[in-house]
């Protein structure tokens, strides 16, 4: 009997062909392409990167993609920040409001 490969099915019985003396098992086989894509950097760039290896093992495309996540992990700390820093100068804008608004009257 016939088992199927994981992932895969076996067709039915009276779907294999028979030539001759000959049994043609037919069967599907999922394959995951990829996109590889090449760079050009100078070779400083290139040593520069390798100096940012965890391990001699990590690709350079894991090196890129740490500092893309750095990059964007950056870019979110300093919108934080500028949010904050906008709601304190709210805050301090209202509070001086407050503190010289019984003083209008008397500007008038």
């Amino acid at each position: 009997m016939y088992e199927a490969a994981p992932g895969t099915s076996l067709p039915e019985i009276s779907a294999i062909p028979k030539a001759g003396k000959e049994n043609f098992i037919y069967y599907r086989a999922s394959i995951e392409l990829k996109m590889i894509s090449s760079i050009q950097v100078h070779k400083e760039t290139k040593e520069e990167l390798a100096q940012l290896k965890n391990s001699p093992s990590d690709t350079y495309e894991q090196v890129i993609k740490e500092l893309i996540n750095e990059k964007k992990k950056s870019e979110l700390m300093v919108k934080e920040s500028l949010k904050e820093g906008y709601r304190e100068m709210n805050n301090d804008s209202k509070n001086t409001q407050d503190e010289w608004s019984p003083a209008e009257p008397e500007w008038e």
